[in-house]
């Protein structure tokens, strides 16, 4: 059985525990993937401007891939926030 299922309890409030837990680690992921998003931009920039274009390409291509991560987190987060519970 999982952790956090709906009704385990059997109260409604245990879903609704649930589902803050829920949102509060996702909400500590994305904090920790800006935070990473911000370092790697930073090497990318350095790597640039110091003369290694091709560690900065593939740094830059990371840097990207964290945004779109970070944006499919939100959405998922913003749709489950519209959902009736």
């Amino acid at each position: 059985m999982r952790r956090c299922d709906p009704g385990q309890d059997g109260t409604e409030s245990g879903h609704h525990a649930c589902v803050a837990t829920t949102r509060a680690e996702l909400s500590s992921i994305a904090s920790s993937l800006t935070d990473l998003t911000k370092r790697v931009t930073s090497l990318a920039e350095r790597s640039r401007d110091g003369g290694e274009p091709d560690l900065a390409a593939e740094l830059f291509t990371v840097e990207r891939d964290l945004r779109g991560a970070l944006r499919r987190l939100d959405r998922a987060t913003s749709e489950g926030r519209g959902r009736p519970s």
